[in-house]
């Protein structure tokens, strides 16, 4: 499902020998037991096997509004996450209920990732007899989108997708239920131990009925994100036509479904509270960030003059052209940077070489809000100066660097910066931004990584700091490409200056283009996501350099 060509490994926290492997597909028929309630079956499997009665509310037991959150992992990688909120609401004088449900997962559809969105919004009666339906699938450019409902012994719906649109119906009858029938089912009803249930629902992706088989197994300890709770294991059979798909959901004591897996693509998904959900969203969301890396047009130089230049000038000015919007707004004019529009597509960044001198270049910024400025010492989401592990770190470095709080802010960062490089070495963004006092017992860090550990380390010793977000060159890279990077903006006397720790010269380089800054707070991955946006409208970046430095 999420991965079409792996073969997936085994997962931590799933029962594996309670799992069967679907059968090879000569021999599916053979295989798989036809699920009837037949005496014979019930003989030969020695288990109590019922269809699922849905003529009973099942929402007579749950407290409404309710919210369920879900993250999803493929192994231990994160992959997804989604949120489910039922209400109650009024149609026609009596009392339905409303299911508003968001998924977002990261699906690899022939080695290409792309995001898959999911929105249904369900209205059901208290038994769950479906209403009324509305689903909206997008993965990466491509959508569809049908609403419908029952009208007598047939299900009649409208499809329309990204270029083609039909109307289509299905077999109905009124124990068919929604695609939440499941989790209805168990909490109207508990399932008890050597119990199987049939019941039949709607899949809103396929458009068709399936007929679903739970095997209630046993009750155990099951590990969650929430720690280790006790909780009843059912394998799950969907079957639709002749293919059959197989899962293992866990169970509470109040029904509802706290854990899932599914063998085919190793995807677990983990109910979890609110500010659970919250955290890891933002985590879950670089997941879906596409990474951009722009070769740099030399116009025929060599790479090393270039790497040489950019180390050794006063001044290099990118031109950025762009494929279909006009950059010059959302590229930042502060600091070291300075943006000319050419055209409605095209911009000129020049990037100067700021450090302590007395004089800024022409049309650079000075800072005249101190109170704006003393805001930048302060604890951020992801900026921690209080952080005891950071506070081991800053000792060291002090005693390292002879680091007194009277000396100038501009040598104390720069002494930060340096002890910060000569611990930790950088590694390429892989999407994933760990927090501080996780990555800093670590031995290499990312740019972003790089830049809230200086950071921190800067408020921690009382030196007003921000982060830029943007791009560099790799550094690794036989010819330049520009990546989506982070650095540390600190400020002395009148001015910001740019440090980069993730790079072993104090001298900061001038390929950095920086986009926006940052204060790496609760919206700092979609700042993030933001300059991951704009570099990818980028056609062709070319550089002209000053070498007079």
């Amino acid at each position: 499902f999420l991965d079409r060509e792996q073969s997936p490994p085994s997962p931590q926290g799933a029962k594996q020998d309670s799992i069967s492997e679907e059968a090879p597909k000569a021999s599916r028929e053979a295989a798989t037991p036809v699920l009837k309630a037949t005496p014979t079956e019930i003989k030969t499997i020695k288990k109590n096997l019922e269809y699922d009665d849905p003529k009973n509310t099942w929402v007579a037991s749950v407290a409404l509004p309710i919210t369920f959150w879900e993250l999803t992992y493929v192994g231990n990688d994160p992959a997804g996450f989604s949120e489910r909120t039922i209400t109650r609401a009024t149609r026609q004088g009596s009392e339905k209920i409303m299911i508003d449900f968001e998924s977002v997962l990261r699906v690899r559809i022939d080695n290409t990732v792309s995001r898959q969105t999911l929105i249904l919004k369900s209205e059901e009666k208290e038994n769950g007899e479906l209403l009324d339906l509305d689903t909206q699938l997008r993965v990466g450019t491509n959508a569809f989108s049908y609403r419908g409902s029952p009208l007598g012994n047939k299900f009649q719906f409208n499809t329309k997708g990204t270029s083609t649109g039909a109307r289509n119906e299905i077999d109905w009858n009124e124990d068919y239920r929604g695609p939440f029938a499941v989790e209805e089912s168990l909490i109207r009803e508990r399932i008890g131990k050597n119990e199987i249930r049939i019941l039949e629902q709607l899949d809103p992706v396929l458009g068709r009925v399936i007929e679903t088989r739970l095997e209630a197994m046993d009750w155990g300890p099951t590990p969650t994100m929430l720690g280790s709770k006790n909780l009843l294991e059912i394998q799950v059979s969907n079957r639709n036509q002749e293919n059959i798909s197989k899962s293992t959901i866990w169970m509470d004591e109040n029904g509802f479904i706290v854990k899932s897996y599914f063998p085919a693509s190793d995807l677990r998904v983990f109910r979890v509270d609110k500010q659970t959900w919250t955290d890891l969203k933002q985590i879950f969301e670089l997941q879906f960030l596409e990474l951009t890396e722009i070769p740099i047009d030399l116009k025929g130089g060599d790479p090393e003059n270039y790497r040489r230049a950019v180390g050794n000038s006063e001044v290099a000015t990118f031109r950025i052209r762009n494929s279909n919007r006009d950059p010059f707004r959302n590229y930042s004019k502060r600091t070291n940077q300075r943006v000319v529009s050419k055209n409605s597509l095209t911009i000129d960044v020049s990037v100067f070489s700021i450090g302590n001198q007395t004089s800024l270049p022409l049309g650079l910024e000075r800072e005249s809000d101190s109170g704006a400025v003393s805001r930048k010492t302060r604890s951020t989401y992801w900026i921690k100066p209080e952080s005891q592990r950071l506070a081991v770190l800053s000792d060291a470095l002090a005693k390292e660097y002879a680091l007194e709080p009277s000396a100038e802010a501009y040598m104390r960062a720069l002494s930060l910066r340096d002890g910060v490089a000569k611990r930790y070495e950088y590694q390429p963004f892989d999407r994933k931004v760990r927090k501080l006092d996780v990555f800093i017992r670590a031995k290499k860090l990312n740019g972003f990584e790089h830049a809230i550990l200086l950071a921190s380390l800067c408020r921690k010793n009382s030196i007003p700091c921000r982060l830029a977000i943007g791009m560099a060159s790799d550094v690794d890279s036989a010819a330049p490409k520009m990546g989506l990077h982070a650095w540390v903006e600190c400020y002395a006397k009148d001015r910001w200056f740019p440090l980069d720790s993730s790079r072993p010269s104090s001298i900061f380089a001038l390929d950095h283009i920086k986009i926006a800054e940052s204060d790496a707070d609760i919206d700092f991955f979609d700042e993030i996501a933001n300059a991951a946006d704009w570099m990818s409208d980028i056609r062709e970046i070319t550089i002209s350099l000053d070498d007079s430095k």
